[in-house]
């Protein structure tokens, strides 16, 4: 049976600033390949209706306080969070913005 997700590929047009952006998220270096290959070529999906993978959503149990912390590097958000209260009292919600290339990166408190 699967156990997880080993790697995502993004491919991106600008790879020091798409590092940085990604470094930004919290991500790390964990195994550097030194891969060179083909350039990128294109865009991301114009819009999350679109074949394919169209985004990336990461879990965060603190989500307000993320964004506020990722707003204030300068990531820019499409809204701020929506949030929704369950009948228990939970708070769950979400927020997106993109990467540098477009890519949907979605924020999700569940």
């Amino acid at each position: 049976m699967i156990e997880s997700i080993f790697h995502i590929n993004v491919n991106c047009t600008n790879f020091e600033r798409s590092l940085e952006f990604y470094k930004t998220l919290g991500f790390e270096v964990t195994r550097d390949l030194n891969e060179v290959g083909n350039k990128t070529e294109g865009q991301a999906h114009p819009h999350l209706w679109h074949a394919g993978m169209c985004r990336i959503a990461l879990r965060t149990r603190t989500l307000v306080k993320d964004y506020e912390e990722l707003k204030g590097k300068g990531i820019e958000f499409w809204t701020e969070p929506i949030m929704f209260e369950l009948k228990d009292g939970r708070q769950e919600g979400f927020v997106c913005c993109s990467d540098p290339d477009g890519t949907v990166i979605e924020l999700i408190q569940v």
